[in-house]
C-alpha cells in the first residue's frame, strides 16, 4: 500500500547539454561539478512523472516515478537480494557527496489495470514534457501538477498495490534507510522520502544473466565434459543456442555450443522454490561442486554477460582463451518466480536477473535540502 508523492525535481537542462550519452555517464560521479555549473535545474511545481522509456529494439516500458514515505511500516518493500557492507559504504559516501539521488530505485508490482490505463491515456492526450536519447534508447517524460491526477494514483497505489518488490536497488534503499534513521529530527525529512520508478510486472521484462567461467579446476577438457555428464544429459549442437526452456543450459565451450538438461537424480534435490531455479542448480552442482568456486560473489573466475549482448558476446569472451574458458547461457527466471521467492522472505542467488528497463543516472534527481 504505498502512498505515492510528487515531487519538486532537479531535471537536467538539456539545451546545454551536446552529447547526452556522455553527460549522463558521468553524473554519478560529477553531478555537484554539473549543478553548480548549471545543468540542472530545481522544477519549480511539484509533480509526478509518467515515464515511457523506449530501447533500441522498439521494446517500450511505461511507469511512473515518483517518492514513497519510508519512515513507517506502511510502505512494505520487499526485497530479493542481500546487500554487501563494501557497497553499502560507497553509495552512502556517494550519497552524502551528492546531497542527492540520482537514479530512482526501480519497484515493481502486480498489474493493477486501472493504473495502467491511467497511465496510457495521459500519455495518448498530453505532449510529453521533456524527451532524450541515451545510446539509441528513447525516453520520455510527462511532469504531471494536475492533482486530480495525482490524487487519483496515490489513492489506487494505496488501495490496490499491498506491497511493491525490489528489481533494481537494494543498496540505495538500504543507504536511504540508514541516513534516515542515522538524522537528527531536523534531518529526517531529508531521507524518509525514496526516490522511485514504479513499472507493474507487465511493463517489466527479465532476460537471462549469462556466465563466463576461468578454470577447470585442474581437469582435462575431455575429463571436465565427462564431469559435466554425472548432472547433465548432454547433446552437441550445430550452432549458438540459447535455452529455451526452464531446466535448460547451453553451453560455449573449446568453440562448440551443447545443450544441457538437468538429469532427474539432481532435480529430485531441489527442496524449494529458490533451489529449483536454474542459477541455484548451476552454482551448487557446476561451479561448487565441479570447479571448486563457493562464493560467486566473491570469485574473479566468474563474470556476468547480460542476456542482451547476445551470443556473440559469450563467443567472444570465451576465444579469449579457447583452452581455459568457457560460456554457460542460463534460462530467465520468470516473474512469478521472482515474486513467490521475495514473499517467502528467500533471496536470490547474485546476478540472477537482468531487468528492463533499466534506470539511468541523471534525467529525474531528487536533492536533498
Amino acid at each position: 500500500m504505498p502512498v505515492i508523492k510528487p515531487l519538486k525535481a532537479h531535471l537536467p537542462v538539456l539545451d546545454l547539454i551536446t552529447s547526452t550519452d556522455s553527460f549522463f555517464d558521468n553524473v554519478k560521479h560529477d553531478f555537484n561539478d554539473l549543478l553548480d555549473s548549471g545543468f540542472f535545474e530545481k522544477n519549480k511545481d511539484e509533480a509526478l512523472y509518467v515515464y515511457r522509456q523506449t530501447d533500441t529494439r522498439g521494446q517500450a516500458h511505461l511507469g511512473l516515478l515518483g517518492c514513497i514515505d519510508i519512515s513507517g511500516k506502511k510502505n512494505k518493500i520487499i526485497p530479493h537480494e542481500h546487500t554487501l557492507a563494501s557497497k553499502e559504504q560507497r553509495m552512502l559516501q556517494l550519497t552524502l557527496k551528492r546531497g542527492a539521488l540520482v537514479k530512482p530505485v526501480l519497484l515493481t508490482y502486480t498489474d493493477v489495470p486501472k493504473i495502467s490505463k491511467l497511465l496510457q491515456k495521459w500519455v495518448n492526450e498530453n505532449p510529453a514534457s521533456f524527451h532524450l536519447k541515451y545510446y539509441g534508447e528513447m525516453h520520455e517524460f510527462w511532469a504531471v501538477t494536475d492533482k486530480e491526477f495525482c490524487k487519483d494514483i496515490s489513492n489506487l497505489f494505496e488501495k490496490k498495490v499491498p506491497h511493491t518488490y525490489i528489481a533494481d536497488g537494494h543498496h540505495r534503499v538500504a543507504t536511504t534507510k540508514h541516513l534516515m534513521e542515522k538524522a537528527t529530527t531536523a534531518q529526517r525529512t531529508n531521507y524518509n522520502e525514496l526516490l522511485c520508478a514504479f513499472f507493474s510486472s507487465n511493463q517489466l521484462d527479465i532476460h537471462d544473466f549469462n556466465r563466463l567461467v576461468e578454470g577447470m579446476n585442474g581437469m582435462t577438457p575431455a575429463g571436465f565434459m565427462a564431469r559435466l555428464s554425472d548432472v547433465f544429459n548432454i547433446k552437441i549442437l550445430d550452432k549458438a543456442f540459447k535455452p529455451i526452456q526452464k531446466h535448460s543450459l547451453t553451453l560455449y565451450f573449446q568453440k562448440e555450443w551443447f545443450l544441457l538438461t538437468w538429469k532427474d537424480a539432481i532435480l529430485k534435490t531441489a527442496t524449494s522454490i529458490q533451489h529449483k531455479l536454474d542459477v541455484s542448480l548451476f552454482n551448487k552442482w557446476v561451479l561448487e561442486d565441479l570447479l571448486g568456486i563457493e562464493d560467486v560473489r566473491l570469485d574473479k573466475r566468474v563474470r556476468y554477460i547480460e542476456g542482451p549482448k547476445g551470443l556473440q558476446a559469450i563467443e567472444e569472451k570465451v576465444d579469449l582463451n579457447p583452452e581455459n574458458r568457457m560460456g554457460f547461457c542460463l534460462y530467465p527466471i520468470h516473474i512469478r518466480e521472482f515474486m513467490a521467492i521475495a514473499d517467502a522472505g528467500e533471496v536470490l542467488p547474485p546476478k540472477s536477473t537482468w531487468f528492463e528497463p533499466r534506470i539511468r543516472n541523471g534525467f529525474i534527481v531528487k536533492k536533498y535540502d
